[in-house]
């Protein structure tokens, strides 16, 4: 028997909790046994009591505390990585919580399911670590039965950096989402076109000033944050909390902007994001950059969309854009939607871990 293990979710990002919860409603469509519950595990009763720290760690006891459980009930464990399971950067985390940790993982045969890296990323935007990470990953990782990665470059990155055995990865591709919402079959476009992009502002703010120049489209941006700077074409929508409401409301679109700065684009070698599976679940064709390359390959593969070097080049594809062609491409992202949706991804990766056993 596999269990599920539900981290603490607490100091998780929204897009974080929704993906969270969809690998727990596709674990349990599997028969897996979840250890936690997403919708209690968000809850926090200490909140009023302690501060943020000492809950936190509080929260990593109740981890040690899962595994140990696991160990006695389950033949192997997938586990979501994540800080607030194990936080490589964290001292305290590294300090007291690694050595029992690594004696669990290697006792539970733990199945990895490794949707970030918080020491990648940490080097990617700022371009320094604590001296300490890298060692407390590779140790982390190398407990591991095995690891669910995003694609052969996030394997090769485990290889060369850590160590990681290539037979121990497994590659899932894309991010599954479950949502209840479906968008309609048929769809117009419209004029002027509207272009969603969703996430943290911050991420957005490079782009204001090409999107002002841009003529027949009108960008609808959902997010938190702050944009200083306003072109007359884009329009602030809010921040919509509830995964079902925001495909609803941003289905009615043509398009999904799939964008990020220089170092965040780096960082997209490695994976996708949740803004990708939320515009395809909402039926909307991808609009990405081609310095995106992970993405791009995927938009490609599947033929959900566009790839451009540059967010000028949108004027003339917006211009030549016909309903026949965008509509081809909506068919290939409604196809997709049908498997992220399901948990296509995450169930295939596993169900190749399983046959490891």
């Amino acid at each position: 028997m596999i269990a599920y293990l539900v981290p603490p979710l607490s100091v998780e990002s929204l897009a974080s909790r929704q993906l969270l919860k969809s690998i727990e409603k596709f674990s349990v469509d599997m028969g897996l046994c979840v250890e936690g519950n997403v919708r209690r595990d968000l809850r926090n009763p200490y909140e009023e009591i302690m501060n943020k720290k000492a809950l936190i760690f509080l929260r990593k006891l109740e981890i040690l505390r899962r595994l140990l459980f696991s160990y006695i009930k389950y033949k192997a464990v997938v586990i979501p990585y994540s800080t607030s399971f194990f936080n490589p950067l964290s001292v305290l985390d590294v300090k007291y919580l690694l050595r029992p940790m690594e004696k669990l993982l290697s006792k539970v045969r733990a199945i990895l399911y490794v949707y970030d890296s918080p020491v990648l990323q940490r080097f990617i935007f700022k371009g320094v670590l604590p001296s300490f990470s890298l060692d407390a990953e590779s140790r982390f990782l190398n407990k591991a039965h095995a690891i669910m990665v995003f694609n052969s470059y996030f394997a090769k990155f485990l290889e060369d950096v850590y160590g990681v055995d290539r037979e121990r990865t497994f590659e899932f591709q894309l991010l599954d989402d479950f949502v209840e919402f479906m968008p309609p079959r048929d769809k117009k476009l419209n004029f002027p076109s509207e272009i969603i992009w969703i996430g943290n502002l911050s991420n957005f703010k490079a782009f204001t000033g090409n999107i002002g120049q841009i003529k027949n489209a009108v960008f609808s941006v959902y997010g938190y944050g702050h944009l200083s700077e306003k072109p007359t074409n884009l329009r602030y929508k809010g921040l919509i909390l509830d995964e079902n409401s925001l495909s609803l409301k941003i289905s009615k679109a043509d398009f999904g902007l799939l964008a990020y700065p220089k170092d965040f684009a780096d960082y997209m070698l490695f994976g996708t994001s949740m803004k990708f599976s939320t515009y395809v679940v909402s039926g909307l064709p991808i609009i990405t950059m081609s310095n995106l390359i992970y993405p791009a390959e995927i938009v490609e593969k599947y033929n959900i969309g566009w790839v451009f070097s540059s967010l000028e080049n949108l004027n003339d594809f917006l211009e030549s854009l016909n309903e026949k062609d965008y509509n081809r491409k909506r068919d290939n992202v409604l196809e997709l939607a049908k498997k992220i949706r399901s948990g296509y991804f995450f169930k295939k990766a596993l169900r190749e871990v399983a046959e490891t056993l």
